[in-house]
């Protein structure tokens, strides 16, 4: 016969064959179960990037903390509502953060966009001087150079 591990759990004085045990173990699947849909909510609402929890999820979660904890539905809901806050305080944190990075990045790529504006700009009066003395030199050296006269 095989055990499941939320009775193996319990001592063996404890097991009865479908008594306040079973109803133990019954409670504890269904909190387990509660806890996990609970954690998939939230990894979801993670996921999602929702900035507030549905009425579904809240009223899930408040049911959840109010069967883990032992406290009234009332004080569920204060613990689920501070989440609640606290979480969206923190999206909108993310959310000013994000946006001052982007702001942030922009100007800095404003400015690299500028400084290799001005090197281009620079480069090309460079290779204008150069090639305006270059021909200079070819001109004055081409009117300087003695050309012997081979007389025939």
């Amino acid at each position: 016969m095989r055990k499941s591990r939320l009775s193996a759990d319990l001592p063996s004085a404890r097991r009865a064959p479908l008594g306040v045990s079973h109803l133990v173990i019954s409670r504890r699947r269904l909190d387990a179960a509660k806890a996990a849909a609970a954690h998939t909510r939230l990894t979801r609402l993670r996921k999602a990037g929702e900035p507030a929890l549905s009425a579904a999820d809240k009223e899930a979660l408040v049911n959840i903390v109010a069967a883990r904890t032992g406290k009234s539905q009332q004080e569920a809901e204060q613990v689920v509502d501070n989440y609640a806050r606290a979480y969206q305080q923190a999206a909108e944190q993310v959310k000013a953060l994000k946006e001052q990075a982007e702001q942030q990045a922009r100007e800095a790529a404003q400015v690299a966009a500028s400084n290799v504006s001005k090197a281009a700009w620079g480069t090309l009066v460079t290779l204008l001087i150069g090639a305006a003395l270059s021909f200079a030199v070819g001109r004055f050296a081409l009117s300087s150079r003695n050309i012997p006269v081979i007389a025939e």
